[in-house]
């Protein structure tokens, strides 16, 4: 998992929250080293952590995912989204990131 990926779990998690009081976002299997970047970033605090031996199905899970094409710009949109959503789960992220903060709200602001 990078911290693009886990940007857009927490901007999941903070609009469920949002919309649905209450609710939580449900992260389950995690090995040890995703758990610690889970940590790392605070994200334990916003998630529903299961680090157990939880069970699923994907029986009824035949329909697959499909993301919209986005040119250069709204990619770039979408993983600094992501990066303002761990700033969001944990202030402490900020510095961890300014640096790709400012690549990428430069690199928005250029198109």
């Amino acid at each position: 998992m990078d911290s693009t990926f886990l940007g857009v779990l927490a901007g999941m998690a903070l609009e469920l929250r949002k919309n649905e009081p209450g609710s939580s976002l449900v992260i389950a299997r995690m090995t040890p080293r995703n758990l610690e970047l889970v940590r790392n970033l605070g994200l334990h605090r916003l998630l529903t952590v299961d680090a157990g031996n939880f069970s699923m199905s994907f029986d009824n899970c035949d329909t697959p995912l499909e993301s919209p094409q986005r040119n250069e710009v709204d990619q770039a949109r979408l993983v600094l989204d992501a990066h303002e959503n761990l700033v969001a789960a944990d202030e402490d992220n900020r510095t961890k990131f300014q640096d790709v903060l400012s690549f990428l709200k430069n690199r928005v602001g250029q198109k």
